[in-house]
């Protein structure tokens, strides 16, 4: 992540999510029901795992300052659409807090892998790259 990155606002943040997420929508649609059968139910069930978990981070840091409690994530759907819906809300849930939320508030508030720890506004900017690296391997699926 850049140091303009770390710049953009929590508005502008959501847009580039937003786009990335759009990307991976039709990307996930455009699969063969054989393609996202083999292979892209995988690719994006594992991604709606990540987004799901780091939302959950980022909307809890963003409004208390805290971490949230360690849960077990609920199961996801097998089908399709069950999967991008389950997706958008996620998201959905995920920009209306952030949009309520004080920018500089529990910025300091930092976590991840030990030299790489990061604040709720970066990790939300993360969530840009999760939806291109996804959209990009739903894309390179044959069928």
């Amino acid at each position: 992540m850049s140091d303009e990155d770390e710049d953009i606002g929590v508005e502008a943040a959501v847009e580039r999510v937003e786009a990335a997420h759009d990307r991976v929508d039709v990307a996930a649609r455009g699969l063969s029901e054989d393609a996202f059968e083999r292979a892209g139910k995988d690719v994006l069930a594992a991604h709606v795992e990540t987004v799901q978990r780091v939302s959950q981070q980022v909307l809890y840091v963003a409004l208390s300052g805290e971490l949230p409690p360690e849960e077990e994530a609920s199961p996801l759907p097998a089908e399709r659409d069950a999967l991008l819906a389950r997706l958008k809300e996620t998201l959905d849930s995920l920009y209306v807090h952030v949009r309520e939320a004080d920018p500089d508030e529990f910025a300091y508030v930092t976590w991840g892998e030990p030299g790489s720890s990061t604040n709720w506004r970066s990790w939300l900017i993360s969530l840009e790259g999760e939806g291109a690296r996804c959209a990009v391997a739903l894309e390179g699926i044959d069928g």
